[in-house]
């Protein structure tokens, strides 16, 4: 498992680009850098804490979005 990457999803922000329909999400982390206590790696860490953005973005087609027999949506992201 990604954590804390795998979570359920309610609204997701999105923008409407004709007959594509782009969704978007930015995922902060943060969390104990893996290189804090070790002296070889600290001249390497700027900080005893690892942060980093995740930015995803996924276009799909309106027309497949809107397709009730499909179970999954092709998507370019």
């Amino acid at each position: 498992m990604n954590d804390p990457v795998n979570f359920g999803v309610g609204y997701v922000n999105h923008v409407e680009l004709g007959d594509r329909i782009s969704f978007f999400s930015d995922v902060i982390v943060s969390y104990r850098s893996p290189l804090a206590g070790d002296p070889q790696l600290s001249l390497f860490s700027a900080s005893d804490v690892y942060q980093s953005n995740e930015l995803f973005n996924f276009i799909a087609s309106r027309k497949d979005l809107e397709n009730e027999e499909l179970d999954t949506v092709p998507s370019a992201g």
